[in-house]
């Protein structure tokens, strides 16, 4: 499970990668469970992807509420 989590990070920028690690490490710090902290951080990315502009376009942008 961590070695897919740290897969993902590659995918980010650097900024992003930094937050998101943050997050995790404080997660486990904390004594969560290594899948709710992953299943927290998969919805903070998905989140980010959503906001940047012409995701899930084919031709017109999605609205989101």
């Amino acid at each position: 499970l961590l070695l897919l989590f740290y897969s993902q990070l590659v995918l980010l920028s650097m900024s992003e990668q930094s937050k998101y690690r943050a997050i995790f490490n404080h997660e486990l710090l904390l004594g969560e469970d290594t899948n709710v902290a992953a299943d927290e951080l998969s919805q903070l990315r998905l989140k980010e992807l959503v906001k940047r502009p012409g995701y899930g376009t084919v031709g017109k942008p999605i609205k989101l509420a």
